[in-house]
């Protein structure tokens, strides 16, 4: 019930249209590692004017124009790319790329249609050799990164982590002038010992004046703020399904919401074991909270501190007016239970696919049921809190890399769900009983292990900043940057729970927060709001009793670290030597939701929090393909492309919607039990283990 009573085994890589499960693994072949060896290549220095040397072979035989004939039916979107490029009106290379102009969204649309129609791999690979050195860079790699992940003979690649490959979008700039002086000093003294800088959260130390500050290891987090990335990388607001539904995940515009709403419960979360209230929402006439991100960007400029005290205002491409019309006209749209399309016609937001047209039409371009009319509204909101002074480098806020690092980036989440998601949420029928009750199917009892969270370090290489004119196979000077992380001691929980009959059951898991912080009891939908997934699998039961065993380290909703760029870079070197075998998982996912985040901070004497268990059975969208629901972070990543999502129901379901009343959330088949969250100092963990 919702109320209270060793190296690389096998890896990769990216959503995929998935396989069987005896497909699933499968052993790197030579022109494969070949491959691999010439993506990792691509990354290497990403925003140096000279390419990694192997390259220049490509670049002085290779000419887009004489190879149109090696493209698809169509070659007509690489036509227009020559066109542009002999024209000179490419999105400038000296502009910072950012996916709030219109622009770039044209451009990046554009190459991503080159990319994707490239007939073959070899094609593809030279193209991009080719395109790297003619557009923005930035907007080259956002868009190599998205076609990657779509093109069938690509998919499989490992993209190496964008906190390795471009440290500067996420680590204090301080931090990386201390390593270039690393640099320096080792090759003026040859004294190539291994540097560590340290690199603490931004924000901390002023925590005692701008409480916002005891967040910054959270919202700082390369995890989580390479999770954004790779989100916005997936689910590309310029791409529509109509010309592009094979390089997109099912049911987007639900999963954009789903997505966001787990993204502001946890943050929630994190809020209460720091002693901190609900994210403010905001208010046209009040004052922004200010934000110093310390970064800088590709192109040397800072990314644009926001002062304290500062007010929205209009901007030279959107004013407060035009919003206002935008929100009005959503707002509209949600109280009448329809949207207009652009031929005219009334769509219904109420059938099943309501949550889906919703969440297109409010952050979706390609998609929008009508753009010019409701607008992009989430990008909108955004822009508008992060334009600032256009006249600067834009700031933290127009970037997905480094938007969950501002503070603001939440405050507009939450009035973006106020405004919307919630108006939506009371126009729909409210839960019942009889709605989530499941015959047959009874929790009886759920035991969970202690809960325990701790900071550790982790090491970020710095070769993409040093590394020039050294070879990585040489590893002559290591300079890395170290940060301080939250993550928690593994746990074990086990259900136990009865049926009437031999059933697949599908088994969700949520922490929700049962006080605010003046240790009220918060309202019972309140707590379903800021429900936080930490599990969702499949599970088999039989008539009678059952005992469903799980353990954190297995959660689909969560992933653990990536392989590091040096990592995979000897494995696949080894390889094609004969030393070593490189085995690929097609199930996955490198750059998920961090495994080390399923549970808030808490405090010292236990944060009180609620484990909500709830099995159903299952209802599959393809009952002949379960393997989705074993795709790493599929819950918020979505199932991959030419993938349907495993489960018919509203992905939030059972949180999908407001409760009529307590008693309605008293259904045999969901389970709360009260737990407490302990922070604990590293070395008493370590001692607890000696």
């Amino acid at each position: 019930m919702w109320t209270s009573a060793a190296l690389l085994a096998g890896l990769v890589l990216t959503a995929a249209s998935l396989p069987r499960e005896a497909d699933r693994y499968f052993q790197a072949s030579e022109d494969f590692l070949r491959r691999q060896l010439q993506v990792m290549q691509m990354f290497l220095w990403q925003y140096d004017a000279q390419m990694y040397e192997p390259f220049a072979a490509i670049l002085e035989s290779y000419d887009l124009k004489d190879n149109l004939a090696h493209f698809k039916e169509d070659p007509e979107p690489a036509r227009r790319l020559l066109a542009l490029c002999e024209e000179g009106s490419l999105f400038p290379a000296d502009k910072v790329f950012t996916l709030f102009e219109s622009q770039p969204w044209v451009e990046a649309r554009l190459l991503f249609d080159v990319f994707l129609g490239a007939a073959d791999l070899d094609t593809f690979i030279k193209t991009a050799v080719w395109t790297r050195q003619r557009v923005n860079r930035g907007l080259f790699y956002h868009v190599f990164r998205t076609a990657l992940a779509a093109r069938p003979d690509s998919r499989d690649f490992y993209c190496p982590a964008a906190y390795e490959t471009y440290p500067q979008g996420f680590l204090d700039e301080r931090v990386i002038q201390r390593a270039v002086d690393a640099k320096i000093r080792a090759l003026q003294t040859g004294d190539l010992r291994r540097v560590v800088v340290a690199a603490n959260c931004s924000g901390r130390w002023d925590a005692g004046r701008d409480p916002e500050g005891a967040l910054c290891y959270f919202r700082e987090d390369v995890g989580l703020n390479t999770l954004s990335a790779e989100f916005h990388r997936q689910l590309p607001a310029w791409l529509n399904s109509s010309e592009h539904g094979s390089a997109l995940p099912d049911r987007k515009g639900e999963l954009f919401l789903h997505f966001h709403r787990q993204l502001l419960a946890r943050y929630h979360l994190e809020r209460l074991g720091n002693n901190l209230g609900e994210t403010p929402h905001l208010r046209e006439d009040m004052s922004l909270v200010g934000y110093y991100p310390h970064l800088r960007h590709s192109t040397g400029e800072q990314v644009t501190p926001r002062q304290p005290f500062s007010k929205i205002r209009d901007t030279e491409r959107l004013t407060l007016s035009e919003y206002k019309d935008y929100v009005k006209r959503i707002q509209e749209a949600i109280n009448v239970g329809y949207v207009i399309a652009e031929n005219g016609t009334q769509v219904s937001l109420h059938g099943e696919r309501g949550w889906n047209i919703l969440g297109e039409m409010l952050a979706f371009v390609g998609d929008n049921i009508n753009y010019n009319y409701y607008g992009s509204i989430y990008y909108k909101e955004m822009y508008l809190l992060g334009a600032g002074n256009e006249k600067r480098a834009p700031s933290a806020l127009l970037h997905p890399e480094t938007a969950l690092r501002d503070p603001l980036y939440y405050q507009g989440l939450r009035t973006f769900f106020k405004e919307y998601y919630y108006k939506y949420l009371e126009t729909l029928p409210k839960h019942t009983f009889d709605d989530v009750a499941c015959s047959g199917l009874t929790i009886v009892n759920v035991d969970v292990d202690k809960l325990v969270t701790y900071f550790d370090n982790f090491d970020i290489d710095l070769f993409h900043v040093t590394g020039k004119g050294f070879k990585l196979e040489d590893n002559t000077l290591e300079v890395s940057a170290r940060l301080e992380r939250l993550n928690h001691q593994p746990f074990s929980y086990r259900v136990a729970l009865t049926s009437d009959k031999d059933t697949d059951v599908i088994v969700k898991v949520y922490l929700t927060p049962k006080y605010d912080i003046h240790s009220r009891t918060l309202p019972m939908n309140k707590r379903i709001f800021y429900a936080f997934e930490i599990d969702r699998f499949p599970a088999k039961v039989t008539a009678g009793k059952n005992i469903i065993q799980r353990k954190s380290q297995n959660s689909t909703v969560a992933v653990g670290d990536p392989p590091t760029f040096k990592t995979m870079w000897k494995k696949v070197q080894d390889s094609l030597a004969g030393k070593d075998t490189l085995v690929m998982d097609k199930f996955a996912r490198p750059y998920g939701f961090p495994q080390r985040l399923l549970l808030p901070k808490g405090t010292r004497a236990g944060l009180p929090v609620q484990l909500v268990v709830a099995v159903f059975p299952r209802q599959e969208a393809d009952p002949t393909d379960p393997a989705a629901y074993h795709l790493d972070s599929f819950p918020l990543l979505g199932a991959g492309y030419d993938v349907k999502f495993p489960d018919r129901r509203p992905m939030s379901f059972p949180a999908d919607r407001l409760y009529r009343s307590e008693y309605d959330a008293r259904v045999p088949n969901i389970f709360t039990k009260e737990v407490r969250i302990f922070h604990k100092n590293i070395d008493e963990i370590t001692a607890g283990t000696r």
